[in-house]
Parts: structure tokens; sequence; C-alpha cells
């Protein structure tokens, strides 16, 4: 058990035990997870005079014996990652039992603990919450309890929350990194074979190559976490990092999960100029419209000739009242024509949308139906995502409006694990029926084949492989009756 004060004696090299957590009920599903990038961020900033550990929950089901044997060696500390939602109820359940055998301090990080540290650090399972961007950070903290330094005793490193008696701590805040000083993520420290899931037949590595978004979407971390700036690697570092992790682990496609992949046009261009000299095919998580629409057709055309695949766009919701909440500027009329034009090209859009946003009625919620089935006539290559449930982040604009309409700020951490993207959180305007959120949502995983794609489950792909006339559509809302609410 913990005992009353920190003791540690430190003989020989010391072990950093990083953990990620499972994030909710479909990862479960998938054939394989991507790479935990911000783990292997935090552990590309740590000196060579640390052993590094990485346990998977996600991808290791014999993790509980792991961490034990971990735990049994020189180990300092444990890092855990966790953003809003079911990953904290996975991160507390392993830092609890963390706590019943050791004595380890335990670092919380990634975007959950920056948003609310205070509460964060309150927590009798977290002893210090790394704010930010960790990478040195964590490296620091890593370094003085290496050294025989407490969690307390900390208050002279920026970015940190922490305990001090009865008081939270919370030192200053660190400037956002110089894209120049970014580590390369250590890759290295996993079996990359596991983390390589396909796409249509294709290996897929996960890459990022810039941090943030400019954009000021009422719903997104990003104004806070990123101070609403967008940085980037410099695209021959970028193109030289790809080369050396294909010749090393042989993959097929990279995957950027960039917020804004977009936002320097000599940039992405020289970027994509480059990937026409490799063997790889590309996908790109981060696009919104307006980029979309400052690019000519030239740039168009290699883009599909330098093996882009599949382009991910958050459009988030059709109905002009919501968009406006959202802080979406992009027109319907400029999201149909964008994806118009895009359909003479063999790029698959993966499209983005929510439902239950605060305020929201039954008529917004048809004007998004409305639009997916039309964008899915203008352009053969749309999949679109299921209709996932709003998520408040805490500090962003439409968190403070949600509270104004009648969400309860979850008070722990433990009440901040319940949010959920596949629940409700909100309670639904008095036109809308919770049972019939649910069973449009579930609906929406089967209109196209996007869960062939992703989910390892025969019993899903045999529902999504259904033909269209028998398969659960927004045309048959509805395991649960409520198709007429939605006509087509």
């Amino acid at each position: 058990m913990r005992g009353s004060a920190y003791q540690m004696t430190i003989k020989g090299k010391p072990t950093v035990l990083l953990i990620q957590p499972h994030s909710g009920f479909w990862e479960r599903l998938r054939k394989a997870n991507v790479v935990p990038l911000g783990l292997l961020s935090i552990a590309s900033g740590l000196p060579d005079t640390f052993d590094i550990e990485i346990i998977d929950l996600r991808s290791d089901s014999n993790w509980q014996s792991k961490v034990r044997e971990v735990l049994g060696r020189n180990c300092i500390l444990v890092g855990i990652t966790t953003n809003t939602g079911p990953m904290i109820s996975s991160a507390l359940a392993v830092a609890a039992m963390i706590r019943e055998i050791s004595d380890v301090p335990i670092v919380w990080g990634g975007v959950h603990p920056s948003l609310v540290p205070e509460q964060t650090a309150g927590s009798s399972l977290v002893d210090i919450v790394v704010r930010g961007e960790g990478e040195f950070i964590f490296s620091e903290v890593a370094q003085r309890l290496s050294e025989g330094a407490s969690p307390a005793e900390l208050n002279d490193i920026c970015g940190l929350a922490f305990k001090q008696g009865d008081q939270i701590t919370v030192t200053p805040d660190t400037p956002l990194i110089d894209p120049a000083r970014i580590p390369t993520p250590a890759y290295q420290l996993l079996n990359i074979e596991r983390y390589l899931p396909k796409y249509n037949g294709r290996r897929s590595l996960a890459y990022q190559s810039s941090r943030g978004c400019h954009r000021k979407c009422a719903y997104c971390y990003n104004s806070i976490v990123n101070k609403g700036r967008w940085r980037a690697l410099g695209a021959e570092r970028v193109l030289n990092e790809l080369r050396d992790l294909h010749d090393q682990y042989r993959f097929d496609e990279i995957y950027f999960i960039d917020d804004n992949f977009f936002c320097n046009d000599q940039r992405s261009e020289t970027i994509v100029e480059g990937l026409c000299k490799t063997p790889l095919t590309y996908m790109i998580q981060g696009v919104d419209i307006d980029s979309i629409s400052r690019m000519d057709e030239p740039f168009l055309a290699l883009l599909a000739r330098s093996g882009l695949r599949r382009i991910s766009i958050g459009i988030e919701s059709g109905s002009p009242s919501m968009r406006q909440q959202l802080n979406k500027s992009e027109s319907i009329a400029q999201i149909e024509a964008q994806i118009t034009r895009l359909s003479k090209y063999q790029i698959q859009l993966y499209l983005s949308f929510i439902i239950n946003l605060p305020g929201e009625r039954l008529d917004d919620i048809r004007q998004t139906i409305r639009l997916i089935r039309k964008l899915h006539r203008l352009n053969p290559n749309v999949l679109s995502s299921p209709l996932y449930f709003y998520a408040p982040y805490p500090q962003t604009q439409l968190y403070y409006s949600s509270v104004q309409q009648g969400f309860q700020p979850p008070e722990s951490l433990e009440q901040w694990g319940s949010v959920s993207f596949d629940m409700p959180n909100l309670s639904p305007a008095g036109d809308i029926d919770r049972r019939m959120l649910l069973g449009l949502s579930f609906s929406s995983y089967f209109i196209d084949d996007k869960i062939l794609m992703y989910i390892d489950s025969r019993f899903l792909a045999a529902l999504a492989a259904l033909p269209a006339d028998g398969r659960v559509s927004f045309q048959q809302i509805d395991v649960l009756g409520h198709a007429r609410a939605f006509p087509a």
C-alpha cells in the first residue's frame, strides 16, 4: 500500500513506464490500433539514461501482469495519457491497480488533464499533471524524480499541476515547442507490426506532420491546448522521416493525423510532390472545406496522382443554425460545391458529423441527414462517419454554451469518464427522443461500407454486407421505430 510519505531509493538505471488506456467500445473491435503517438512523443524526449516501457491496454490482454513486472524493477514513475471521455475510466482503473501495489508517482498528461489540471491533480490516483506538450516537461520531471525529489518538490518546473498538502499548485505555462525542436516519435519502442491497420488491403502507419489548427471551431480543444496556433515540421524533414520509417518498417501507407494539414500551400505541395517519388499511398485526417476551396485543378490532379487515397473532412452538421453555433464558416452550398468538385478524382472522402448539440432540434438533425444523403449522391466516393454524439470538452466555447443550457459539469475524473461519443451527453431538446438518437447513431454505422474497413467483428461485418435494400440505413432508421421522423 502507498505510504504517507514519498520514499524512493535509486539503484541502477531507472525505468519509466508509459501507459495507453482503452478509449471506448468500438476501439476494441478494430482490426488493429494506430500507434500511441502521444506516448511515443513523450518517450522521444527522455534521455538514454532511462529504460522506457510502453504498455498499451488496447492491444495487450496481459497488461496487468506486465504492469506488475515493470513496477517490480527500478521504476521511478508511471505516465498515463488520456483524452476526455472513456479513456479516463480506463486510466483510473490502471492507476488504482498501481496505487495498490506501489508508491511510484503517477503522472497524468494528454488533452483532458491539460484542460482541467486542478481537478485532475485533485484525484487521489494522480500525483502530477503535465499540461500541454509534454516532451520536455515530462523529461525534466523524470530526471528530478530519479534524483530523489518528491512530486511536491517540483515548483520550479513550468507546465505542471500537483498537490502540496491540501492545496493544488499550478506552475506557469510553458511556451509551445518550436517545431524544429520537436523530436521524432520513438517508434522503435514498439512492435510496429501490431500497429499497421489495413485500409483496403494496405498497411498504414500513423504520422503527425503538424500540430494544432488556426480555425476557431467552438467544440474543439485546439484553441486551448495549442493556443489556436498551427505549427508544422518542415517539408523536407517530413519526407526524410517518412523515407526512414518506410525503410525500417515496410508499411504501404502513411496516415497523416494532423488536425489541419493544408494550412501552408507551399509546404503541402512540396510534401505531395515528394510523395510522388515514393511507393507509398497516404491518407490525411485533418482537411477543411476552405482549404479545398483554395486548391486549383492542377493541384487536385497532383493529389490524386501522388497516391492520396482518402481525406477526412469535418462537416459536423447540415443545419445552418448549428453550423453557426459551431463556428463553421463554410455554407452548405460551398460544402456541396467542393464535394461535387472532388467527384472527378478517385479520392475517398470521409465526412464527419455530430448530433446532440446544445439546443439542437429535430429539424436540425433532419437537415444533417438530408445533407449526408445529398453528399452521397453528389460524389460516389463519399463515406460518412457514424453520427457521433457531441462530447463537451471543458473550457471550449461550446462547453460553456452546454452548461448554460443545462449540462451539469462533471465534478470528478470518475464523472468525466462517463462522457461518451457513443451515447448522448446532453438532455435532448423537447421534440427529440433519446431512444431515437441512439437508434439513429447505431444505424449510421451501416449506411455505407466504412465499418468493413475498421471493425474485426463477423457479426457487424455481416450486417454491413447486407444488400442495399436490406441494410440498416437512414431510410430504415430503425431498429427503434423512428423512420417516420426522417423521410427520404
